[in-house]
């Protein structure tokens, strides 16, 4: 499935995404879409989550879309950072300065419809979930049409 997709290496990068990003870019910034206290799934009977959507773009241009969804308990024991995060990475703000970190194996899939609306031409997405010390947060990553292969 990823051998064949234009994205293939970007979807395997597992060290941070920001490290990669810069190799290919002047300025690296963070474009908030949306943070808010939502269901998670659009679902009535979900628990409230801390949803953060932003593009990731590299000399102003979009290159990722990203979806950070942290349960409500993840949400209470980091809400000064993520309170704080602005404009920031969340990798570089927060998930590197946690001493006990662990992230799963990365699950590729098709990219609902929904998501076509923030740029993303390709049919995959990959998505991971950090313990950061015994809390959760799920990361999911577009990547989009606007970025250069893979650095070497």
């Amino acid at each position: 499935m990823l051998q064949d997709c234009k994205y293939s290496l970007w979807l395997q990068h597992t060290g941070m995404l920001s490290t990669a990003l810069r190799k290919c870019c002047n300025d690296l910034t963070v474009q908030v879409l949306s943070q808010q206290h939502t269901p998670a799934f659009e679902y009535p009977e979900a628990n409230a989550c801390w949803v953060r959507e932003v593009y990731l773009c590299a000399d102003l241009t979009p290159w990722v879309f990203a979806r950070v969804v942290a349960p409500q308990t993840t949400y209470l024991k980091y809400q000064a950072q993520f309170d704080a995060l602005g404009t920031n990475l969340l990798g570089e703000s927060l998930i590197s300065k946690i001493e006990n970190v662990a992230r799963s194996e990365f699950k590729f899939h098709t990219i609902p419809d929904s998501l076509h609306k923030y740029g993303a031409s390709n049919n995959l997405a990959r998505s991971s979930t950090f313990d950061l010390d015994g809390h959760e947060l799920l990361v999911t990553e577009v990547f989009l049409a606007a970025i250069p292969d893979y650095p070497k």
